[in-house]
């Protein structure tokens, strides 16, 4: 297989619904939505789909935070796919979106793709 061919499917394998997955982030259904960002630790929302290139690009980094800032913050991930109507109500329709939540409250919010760097810089904030 040549060097074009190969990159050609990879390429495919990260925009298709088979595509990267954040596999340590447990995913969120709407219904649950209020009631579990609203309790507990702070936490980071992760709004991705499937089809969607930069959110597959993003979740290396964000798994990696899990890891580092696991007991700290909390990671969840909700597909827009599946939970159409909580995005509309959240008020976005870009993804990725990630909220930050820190004592209940919506914190901060990053729309697009972004560096572990910039990611993190807002956890640190959230912690303080």
């Amino acid at each position: 297989m040549s060097n074009r061919s190969l990159q050609f499917v990879l390429m495919l394998l990260l925009l298709s619904p088979f595509g990267a997955q954040a596999q340590n982030i447990p995913y969120l259904d709407g219904s649950q939505y209020s009631e579990t960002v609203h309790n507990g630790p702070p936490t980071v929302v992760f709004f991705r789909a499937s089809w969607c290139g930069p959110c597959n690009s993003m979740i290396g980094s964000l798994e990696s935070l899990a890891a580092r800032y696991q007991g700290r913050v909390r990671f969840l991930q909700v597909d827009v796919e599946d939970n159409y109507g909580l995005q509309r109500q959240l008020g976005f329709r870009e993804v990725p979106h990630l909220l930050f939540y820190k004592n209940g409250q919506l914190w901060t919010q990053l729309t697009g793709a972004h560096s572990i760097d910039r990611i993190e810089g807002q956890l640190q904030s959230i912690l303080q």
